[in-house]
């Protein structure tokens, strides 16, 4: 089978879905225009992708206008169970009623910004993937996460759009002066000869833990309250956002790093933490239905591949359920 005639991977029309609504809003600046081509040289099917995702979206456009998007209003629900089915299920109703070119404008619009989908690099819920960078360093991107790769003559420079990883910078030498440098939300991370963990916990809170030797954490605008720099040294972690700035955090690196090893630590936790957490690297959707133990304290070594287990297992410690259904798992 030729390369243009292999299966597209999901993730391509995804990207080229992204691309497609982008050109349909307006042209793209000189930055996003250099992105596009470069997406465009990296494989032959994405230009085709990408012609298959324009006619998709002239036909959403087509569809706008009519009533095909109204979607029906629910009756009252009963329960928080039955409110939470109705929720799962009025998109689907809305997707089949405008046809697949309106499902897969939506599909684009709820995956967490066009940034995300074109991405140089992504992994999928559960997937974990090491990258070996052209200047010799390693990054090994965690669960449902996204990167940017962009050196220049003065920096190597790494964006953290989504998610978690690793990363083990090749050192700075003669031959190789550029810093080494991770972005994630307002601020950034250089490296210090060393191996660290970022995790975006939010779109506002990013995470740094120090696995080895230190790194400077610095904000790119002076911070409302507290510190706008740090340097943390092995064992060491720190939290930032534009509102708190630099703050230190008890949290072990080495046991946020389990995940490496296939394992995931909760140590009186609390419960609507650490489902969160796992939720990370599950395929579908984990909810959590009771509100009342969300601050429940927890205790768990989880493997990551059995999910579905440890799911049930810390629910029984607090006396709760679980229920599955396809894409789905609520806890209540």
């Amino acid at each position: 089978m030729s390369e243009m005639n292999a299966p597209v991977p999901r993730r391509v029309r995804e990207a080229a879905a992204a691309w497609a609504v982008r050109l349909g809003e307006g042209e793209l600046d000189a930055g996003s225009a250099r992105r596009l081509a470069r997406w465009l040289a990296r494989d032959p099917r994405h230009g085709q992708a990408l012609a298959d995702a324009e006619m998709t979206w002239a036909l959403a456009g087509d569809l706008r206008g009519s009533g095909l998007f109204a979607a029906p209003v629910p009756r009252a629900p009963r329960n928080p169970l039955l409110s939470l089915l109705q929720a799962f299920a009025a998109p689907r109703r809305m997707a089949a009623g405008a046809g697949l070119a309106l499902a897969g404008w939506l599909g684009v619009a709820s995956m967490g910004g066009w940034a995300v989908l074109t991405a140089d690099h992504r992994t999928r819920p559960g997937e974990m993937r090491t990258l070996h960078l052209s200047d010799g360093s390693e990054v090994l991107l965690g669960s449902d996460s996204a990167l940017d790769v962009s050196y220049d003559g003065k920096q190597r420079r790494t964006t953290l759009l989504r998610g978690e990883a690793v990363f083990s910078p090749a050192p700075r030498s003669a031959d190789e002066p550029r810093a080494f440098v991770v972005v994630a939300g307002p601020g950034a991370s250089t490296a210090l000869g060393t191996r660290y963990l970022v995790r975006r916990e939010d779109a506002t809170h990013t995470w740094v833990g120090v696995l080895a030797h230190s790194v400077e954490v610095g904000l790119a605008q002076p911070p409302r309250a507290g510190r706008a720099q740090a340097r943390v040294e092995q064992g060491q972690s720190v939290r930032y956002s534009a509102d708190e700035g630099v703050v230190s955090t008890p949290m072990s690196p080495d046991s946020q790093a389990d995940w490496t090893q296939g394992l995931l630590r909760f140590e009186a936790q609390p419960l609507g933490q650490a489902l969160a957490r796992i939720d990370g690297f599950l395929p579908g959707r984990l909810v959590m239905l009771n509100r009342e133990a969300v601050r429940t304290p927890v205790t768990a070594l989880v493997h990551l591949d059995s999910l579905d287990d440890a799911i049930d297992r810390l629910c029984a410690q607090v006396g709760l359920k679980a229920v599955r259904l396809p894409g789905l798992t609520m806890v209540y």
